[in-house]
């Protein structure tokens, strides 16, 4: 008898920045098997599918178009604490940059 437990993600929200072709960042509120919340930051690929979205701007798009978005690289987070433990660091390498 198999007694693991499937792993679903419900999504809740999406807002989505077009960079340009069809490249872009989401962002998600998200829901997993154990209910607990969470924001998804992603980088994404869309598909023809996808809205049309204006370039450089975040717009809010219904969380269904998760169907139409490969989601590249992702990132869960799951607390203020833990984006500001990150934020930090990845502000100091850009600040370097410029």
């Amino acid at each position: 008898m198999n007694n693991k437990k499937k792993f679903k993600t419900t999504y809740l929200k999406l807002k989505f920045y077009n960079l340009g072709g069809y490249w872009g960042y989401a962002v998600m509120m998200i829901e997993d098997s154990y209910g607990k919340r969470k924001v998804r930051w992603a980088k994404c690929k869309t598909t023809a599918s996808f809205p049309k979205t204006e370039k450089k701007n975040w717009e809010e798009v219904p969380p269904e178009e998760i169907e139409n978005l490969k989601q590249v690289n992702k990132i869960n987070i799951k607390s203020t604490e833990e984006f500001e433990a990150c934020s930090s660091e990845i502000l100091e390498f850009l600040n370097e940059l410029e």
